[in-house]
Parts: structure tokens; C-alpha cells; sequence
């Protein structure tokens, strides 16, 4: 029979009560104190969530954690309290599990904090606080909307510096996150004066414990204890008892049972568009693999307008895709379809993996979520970076979907022509006829002799005024070379600050015939004009790839016009950009 648990409890003590016996003390922590956001991550914050402790107090005796937290006191006061006694039994008795995958990936982030903490001058002890901010999980969402190794809230992240847009948020990134919460931790330390006092603000804000000292008269933590709101009673008290277990978890039975240490990494500038599934595929770097070491990035791709982003690779397969580099990363570069990642051919025709964003809604499990995508759980679990099934309200999650591409017709060159025009240019019917007319560029480019700075070109005659719709797989140069005209002019007449150009943007096309290409085309006198070359000084850093990325060319593009074999560059070098 089963009696419920309270019956059994007053049934005990009636009986301790007939026998004469002293009751011992059942301690019980409220249960809004603690909760847990993932399976194995703690973090303060009002729910019911907490399991009770049900076993007596002190199971390690006092004087034991009271002199211990004496030896371990530093620069942060680690005063003994009997909740900050409750929360190291509850790492060793109730969390284990928890306790040991800390001791485990601890040396992950540690280096990370240990220099910056070191940099701004300020206690090497504060490095434990990420563990009950977000159990070391870069990627980690709170209910609230903190994200991060140190949860910030999207606009405490942008005031202390972290950029977040579709495509990059770096409260995820271990180094930047960790800077902006040195310099949040260091201002409310200025503001407080205590470390206790700027932990339980770095918690609960500045405000909430400013409103608890004037409720309480004190000015210490545990002189504002009940004044402060219940989830940050147990904030500086769980930080005290995960202090402890990293010191001294081995003697009360828990040890890790395989340390980790982070992946030894090389680094790839990128400045402008990268198809990261693209990459993906050529350079034999798994995704998995590049989220996990750029946790900052939330999207497949990297925007146009990315500038000197240091995308992180294991340097094992660094070395080996370093060989087809340049490559890959122009493949990569190249924009496809909008929203496609990856297309394939099978029987049924032509395929595209869409990636779709869904918010999670109440009552919405990851079973719910699978079957309305027509996916599997493992799949969903995995694009998200899932250890659990548990979903949370709000919590946006990253769909891949399988759709059919409808089959597209014979590429035309969408040339549209002026109404006045005298002549008009033949429009090629197929990709192949685009491929050989790239092959005839290159090729009239490896015959030039060297440029000089007054070479004099031969033209054909342009239409007066032409609109070119910009394609799949054009870039400046090879639009140039089809009406004969110069890169900066193409510039000049479509106020283009650089060389980037989007699929399906219309570029205006002048001739010295249009008296509104005056202006911009005075060097175009007649059928033959003079165009002054453009070079390239190679500044410590430029890559071929950076390079045609800047002016809007391909690498074979800029070795071609300068008769280089390989893609060996030293600072100083001047390269023809144009001419």
C-alpha cells in the first residue's frame, strides 16, 4: 500500500515523540531559489523547480567548511553562512553530475578568464560565477532572454559592446562576452565598493540592491539578505559552494572522469559574404565543428557587411584544406539562391534545404515541433545544438527543410536597351556561352604584356545607354570587359562606394553617344581611349581572396593580370586591379 508522503512523515514523528527521541532538523531550501534551464545548468531565478532535501543537516561537518572557505578567502569575502553550507551539500549530495561536468570542461574557458580577469586587475576567484550563470554552456538561453557564458540580456550586451543581428551574436562568444562582464563586474564594484554586494547586483541590477539597502539600513550582503528579492538570496551563496566543490569536490567523492581542454585552432579573416554550408562541404570542416568553436555565430551564413571576422577552424583540417584555400573560400563567397543553402538532383527533380527559424509556443514540445516540419527529433536536437528535449517558451529554434526547386530556364543576359539605341548586343542563350566568355577574359589578360600607365585600349561601340541586370555569378570586372568599359567607370556611373554587387541590381551603362555619361566618361573620347590602370599596395594582412572581395574580382581574376603562378603576396607588392 501507498501511503502518501506526509502521512508517512507525521506517522514518524508521532512515533519519535512516543519514544522520547530528539527530532532532528529537516533543512529546506525555498523553492524559488535555483532552477534549472537545462538538464545539468544551474542559474538563479523564482520557480518551483528545486527538489527538497530531505536528508539531515551538515552531512560534512561545519568546522570542516568553515575552515576550508578560511584557506580559499581571496580577494572575495567567502563568509561562512549555513545557506552557503546547505548549497555545498546540495553540489555534493544533490548535483553531482552537475559538479563533475564542471570540473571536466572548466579548462575550456578558464585561460579565457583567467587574462582578462588578470587584464582589468581584478580577482582571479570570479572566474567560478559563469558556472552558476550558465554551466559553461556558450550557447545557453535563459527563459528571461540572457544569453551567453555570462548571461546578458540582449540590452546590457549592447551596452557593454556585444554586437547581436541575424547573423552573429557575441554574447555566445567566449572572449568578448567575458570582457563585457569584466568591465560590468568592475563598474559595480565601483558602485558598491563590496564584491558580495557586486555579485548579487550583477544578478538582480543595481537598483534592486540599492532599494534593499534603504528597506534594510545595511550595507553588506548578509546585512540585506531579506530585504533582497528570494532568487538572489541564493545567488552569492551557490557561488560560495561551487567555489568550494572546485577545491575540494575529489574529498567528498566526486572527481571528473575526462578533462577537457580546448581545440588547438587557426584562423581565417573574413570580410564580406561566406556560405558557411558551402565551406562546410569543400573544406571538410563539419558544421558541428564550426558552431562549436564559433559559438557567436547563429547563422549559416556571414553577412556582406562582415569586416575582419576571425572564423576559428581545428588547425588538423586546417592544414589539410590550406593547399585549395583560396579556392574554397571564393566558392564559398559566391552568393546562391535567397534562403538556399544546399541544392541537389534526384529523381524527382531538383532539391533546395531551406533553413526555416520556428518560437517555440506554450505547449509545444520537440515532438510537436519534428512532426509539424515533417522531421526527427535527433534532427531537430542537432541543428540546435539540443541536450535535452525540454523546450522553453519563446525559445527560437533552427529548422532545416527539404524543398522543391522549380527548374529554371536558359539563362539570357537581362540587357535592357534605351529606346534611342543604334545598336544592340547579342544576349547569350546558355551558362556555358557566360563560362567561355570568362575563359576569353582570362586569357586576353595572360597575353598583355606588363600595363603601362597610358596603355591605349581598343573598344567596340556601346549602345548609348544600357541597364544591366546583375546575375547569378557576375562580378564588376567581367561586366566591364562586355561593354568595354573600365571598372571605376561602372563605379562612378551607379555611385557604387565599392565592388560589391547583388543578384538582380540594375547597373547603369554609358557610352561617350549619351550626353548624361559626360560627366563620367570623359576618358571615352571615341572608339579608342586611354585607361589609366588601377593597382593594389599590399598591406600586412591582404590575402589575393580579401583583395578581389574589396574590388569585386575573382582570385584567378587578379592573377591573371598580374601573371602569378602562385598565391604568394608580401606586403609592399603593387597588383593591377584594373586597366
Amino acid at each position: 500500500m501507498n501511503l502518501p508522503k506526509r502521512v508517512v512523515n507525521l506517522a514518524t514523528l508521532a512515533l519519535l515523540a512516543l519514544c522520547n527521541l530528539p527530532v532532528l532538523a529537516v533543512p529546506q531550501l525555498q523553492q524559488d531559489e535555483i532552477i534549472f534551464e537545462e538538464s545539468d545548468t544551474l542559474s538563479v531565478a523564482a520557480t518551483d523547480l528545486l527538489p527538497e532535501i530531505e536528508e539531515p543537516a551538515n552531512r560534512v561537518p561545519t568546522e570542516l567548511v568553515r575552515e576550508r572557505l578560511g584557506l580559499l578567502e581571496k580577494k572575495i569575502p567567502l563568509v561562512y553562512h549555513a545557506e552557503s553550507h546547505k548549497f555545498v551539500e546540495y553540489f555534493i549530495y544533490t548535483k553531482p553530475d552537475f559538479t563533475r561536468r564542471m570540473m571536466e570542461d572548466k579548462n575550456l574557458f578558464f585561460p579565457i578568464y583567467e587574462r582578462l580577469l588578470a587584464k582589468h586587475d581584478m580577482p582571479d576567484e570570479l572566474k567560478y560565477l559563469s558556472m552558476i550563470e550558465s554551466g559553461l554552456n556558450p550557447k545557453i538561453i535563459s527563459y528571461a532572454g540572457a544569453g551567453g557564458l555570462w548571461q546578458f540580456m540582449r540590452a546590457t550586451g549592447r551596452e557593454f559592446g556585444l554586437k547581436q543581428d541575424s547573423y552573429i551574436d557575441e554574447r555566445f562568444d567566449p572572449e568578448k562576452s567575458t570582457e563585457a562582464a569584466c568591465r560590468y563586474l568592475k563598474q559595480l564594484y565601483r558602485i558598491f565598493g563590496d564584491w558580495e554586494m557586486a555579485l548579487a547586483s550583477y544578478n538582480c541590477g543595481p537598483g534592486n540592491v540599492k532599494r534593499a539597502m534603504r528597506r534594510s539600513g545595511g550595507n553588506t550582503f548578509w546585512g540585506i539578505y531579506n530585504s533582497l528579492p528570494k532568487q538572489t538570496r541564493g545567488y552569492v551563496p551557490q557561488y560560495v559552494g561551487i567555489l568550494y566543490m572546485m577545491h575540494y569536490g575529489e574529498d567528498h567523492g566526486i572527481a571528473p572522469n575526462i578533462i577537457q581542454f580546448p581545440t588547438i585552432t587557426d584562423t581565417i579573416q573574413v570580410n564580406g559574404y561566406l556560405n558557411l554550408t558551402t565551406f562546410a562541404a569543400l573544406s571538410g570542416v563539419t558544421m558541428e565543428e564550426i558552431q562549436r568553436l564559433n559559438p557567436s555565430i547563429i547563422s549559416d551564413v556571414l553577412p556582406e557587411y562582415t569586416r575582419g571576422f576571425a572564423l576559428k577552424l581545428p588547425a588538423q583540417k586546417f592544414a589539410f584544406m590550406q593547399p585549395n584555400r583560396l579556392s574554397i573560400l571564393d566558392s564559398a563567397s559566391q552568393r546562391g539562391l535567397p534562403g538556399v543553402m544546399l541544392a541537389s538532383i534526384d529523381e524527382d527533380g531538383e532539391y533546395a534545404t531551406k533553413r526555416l527559424r520556428h518560437t517555440v509556443r506554450s505547449g509545444e514540445s520537440l515532438t510537436t515541433v519534428a512532426r509539424r516540419y515533417g522531421v526527427s527529433i535527433s534532427e531537430v536536437k542537432s541543428w540546435n545544438r539540443l541536450r535535452s528535449t525540454r523546450l522553453l517558451r519563446g525559445q527560437r529554434l533552427t529548422i532545416m527543410q527539404k524543398v522543391k526547386v522549380a527548374p529554371r530556364p536558359a539563362a539570357k543576359v537581362p540587357v535592357v536597351l534605351a529606346k534611342n539605341t543604334a545598336t544592340k548586343e547579342t544576349p547569350d542563350t546558355t551558362e556555358a556561352n557566360d563560362k567561355e566568355e570568362l575563359v576569353a577574359d582570362v586569357s586576353e589578360m595572360e597575353e598583355q604584356p606588363e600595363a603601362k600607365p597610358a596603355k591605349v585600349v581598343r573598344i567596340q561601340p556601346a549602345p548609348k545607354t544600357a541597364t544591366y541586370i546583375v546575375r547569378r555569378g557576375d562580378n564588376l570586372t567581367e561586366i566591364a570587359h562586355r561593354y568595354g568599359v573600365s571598372i571605376n567607370d561602372v563605379k562612378d556611373w551607379n555611385n557604387l562606394g565599392s565592388g560589391k554587387i547583388l543578384v538582380g541590381q540594375k547597373l547603369k551603362i554609358f557610352n561617350a553617344g549619351s550626353a548624361r555619361a559626360a560627366p563620367a566618361v570623359a576618358s571615352i573620347k571615341s572608339a579608342t581611349t586611354r585607361v589609366k590602370p588601377k593597382y593594389h599596395t599590399v598591406q600586412r594582412g591582404d590575402t589575393l581572396w580579401t583583395i578581389s572581395q574589396r574590388y569585386g574580382l575573382t582570385v584567378d581574376n587578379i592573377k591573371a593580370a598580374n601573371r602569378m603562378k602562385g598565391s604568394k603576396i608580401k606586403a609592399g607588392m603593387k597588383l593591377l586591379i584594373s586597366g
